[in-house]
């Protein structure tokens, strides 16, 4: 074959393999479409013996954060108690929507971090309701004239915070808590949270998993808070507290590294809803930390939780990170603002063998796909290229050295 004639089917087959990869690349547009007949997406419910509902309440408190869960066990779990003007109200909501009026006490409460808007009415809060075990950060309490009663239980080079609204939560936890532990996602004794009984796969089973903090100390206050999944019957919860970015990206660092715990955030790990850290604030929910809990096809599912107040002088939400959900694909209508909706209350629930995430009594449909079609694509493209262009160029080098040799 002469030159030119080499040139003309190099060109030819140079033009095949751009239109079938031009082709490929269109069919991006119809994704869901091609997965779904391929039968490679699934909706994310699986079957399972029938279980009591969990209930996850983000109580509106104002431009302040506080949770409470309703276990499958039917233990109580309070994450944070607002601040310190919102007692009366949490405790009326905790009164006729948890306890409904009758005497009773929380088997777990978690202080993330030291600032006001977290701890100011926890002490009121579990002064009402006793605590079973109290989780605290690894800060001192170094008001004038406190003692802190937990001194020595905190690790390494702790920091100290003098502040009356901290040094009050934490005498309360020593007075009203059966015991105390101080917040470290490297105690294996304190970072997971179980029903007793049950084995994994047991109706009812759960695990709250801290990861994050693993650091004895933080320049911020923010970054004590804990990065907690809460995973019943295939769904999964994220709390983060107003976790910022140095404890994001230690979260995320970890993650990569995918070592024992961190090994189930691979490319297919996703989460159902998210709280957002401190408030929809822009110096949290990075896109790297979210993008370790999503997948591009899963944020279409994804509900997002920002606890904030009515027109609070922070601007929270930032519209940078609104934005940053709207460009993962988030619906507007998935991302929930207490300043806006108030309390938000959801529920995984078990019916006929499959659960489902339930916001403010509306289902969610969660569908994830078992195998991804742009990630085909991308190989489509490649062998495309190599079979039609490199392969052929290859072949015909020993051919081109025979015909020299004999000449």
């Amino acid at each position: 074959m002469s030159k030119s004639q080499r040139k003309r089917h190099l060109l030819l087959r140079l033009i095949i393999a751009i239109v079938i990869a031009l082709l490929l690349a269109g069919s991006l547009f119809f994704t869901d479409r091609i997965e779904s007949a391929l039968g490679w997406k699934e909706d994310s419910a699986i079957p399972l013996p029938n279980a009591k509902e969990l209930r996850v309440h983000f109580i509106d408190v104002g431009q302040a954060d506080s949770c409470v869960i309703e276990l499958p066990d039917d233990r109580k779990m309070i994450i944070d108690g607002g601040d310190v003007d919102a007692a009366a109200g949490l405790i009326d909501y905790i009164d006729s929507n948890i306890f409904e009026g009758q005497d009773g006490g929380f088997d777990f409460a978690i202080l993330t971090h030291s600032d006001a808007d977290h701890c100011g009415s926890l002490d009121d809060v579990i002064s009402r309701y006793p605590v079973e075990v109290f989780y605290r950060p690894n800060v001192l309490a170094s008001y004038s004239g406190f003692d802190d009663p937990g001194k020595e239980q905190l690790n390494g080079e702790y920091s100290s915070k003098n502040t009356k609204v901290y040094k009050e939560v934490i005498d309360a936890a020593y007075k009203n808590s059966d015991s105390v532990v101080v917040t470290d996602a490297d105690d294996d004794t304190c970072n997971v949270i179980r029903p007793e009984g049950l084995q994994q796969g047991d109706a009812g089973y759960y695990e709250i998993n801290f990861f994050t903090p693993t650091k004895d100390s933080y320049k911020d206050w923010n970054d004590y808070s804990p990065i907690m999944i809460l995973e019943y019957a295939g769904k999964r919860i994220v709390f983060s507290g107003d976790a910022e970015k140095e404890n994001e990206a230690e979260f995320v660092d970890l993650a990569k590294k995918g070592q024992g715990k961190f090994s189930r955030f691979d490319e297919n790990f996703t989460v159902d809803v998210i709280k957002l850290g401190h408030h929809g604030s822009d110096t949290s929910s990075s896109r790297e930390y979210l993008d370790t809990l999503t997948t591009p096809d899963s944020c279409a599912s994804l509900v997002a939780v920002i606890s904030c107040g009515a027109g609070n002088s922070y601007g929270h939400p930032k519209p940078e990170v609104l934005a940053r959900l709207a460009d993962m694909g988030v619906k507007e209508d998935n991302i929930l603002r207490t300043d806006i909706v108030g309390s938000v209350l959801i529920s995984v629930k078990i019916e006929n063998g499959i659960a489902s995430v339930v916001v403010n009594d509306k289902t969610i449909t969660t569908v994830r796909s078992r195998h991804s079609w742009k990630k085909t694509v991308i190989i489509l493209i490649t062998v495309d290229f190599a079979v039609i262009i490199i392969l052929p160029e290859l072949a015909a080098v020993p051919l081109s050295a025979k015909k020299k040799r004999r000449k």
